[in-house]
């Protein structure tokens, strides 16, 4: 069988719009090939051969939308560090917001690595905003206390 991981990849990236619908769509054509090609080998191959098959082409299919629909502070240090630097609530709305949004939209249109970055300018963004607004306020206060 062939390597199902170049495949699909090759597949998916010759997409024009890389949605989790029109993926899904080629994983799914990739099952019903496979499976096709499976059932039409004469002499029929013994069943845990094409178990083992089918699982080698869904460890694919996960393999390859990994890099589609992988949240990036899942895998990066950002999400550790604005857990840290801002209050949970508002880490926790912000991450799940931003994911979503990476997810839906930056990947499909811009690709992982500017998906990213966009990532990335947003969480530090959101981040000095946070704290510079934290700031602001204290010299606000510390100047009507110096200036009575």
């Amino acid at each position: 069988m062939a390597d199902f991981e170049s495949v699909i990849r090759r597949a998916v990236d010759g997409l024009a719009e890389s949605s989790p619908a029109t993926r899904r769509a080629v994983y799914d054509r990739a099952r019903r090939a496979v499976g096709r090609q499976l059932r039409s080998m004469n002499p029929s191959p013994p069943q845990a051969l094409l178990l083992r098959q089918m699982q080698k082409l869904e460890s694919a299919i996960i393999a390859v939308e990994g890099n589609y629909r992988r949240l990036p502070h899942t895998n990066r240090r950002g999400g550790h560090l604005i857990t840290r630097l801002l209050p949970a609530s508002i880490a926790a709305d912000f991450l799940e917001n931003l994911d979503e949004v990476a997810a839906e939209i930056w990947i499909p249109r811009y690709g992982v690595n500017r998906a990213k970055w966009l990532w990335w300018r947003q969480v530090i963004g959101m981040v000095l905003r946070y704290w510079s607004e934290g700031a602001v306020a204290y010299l606000v206060r510390l100047s009507a206390i110096v200036l009575k």
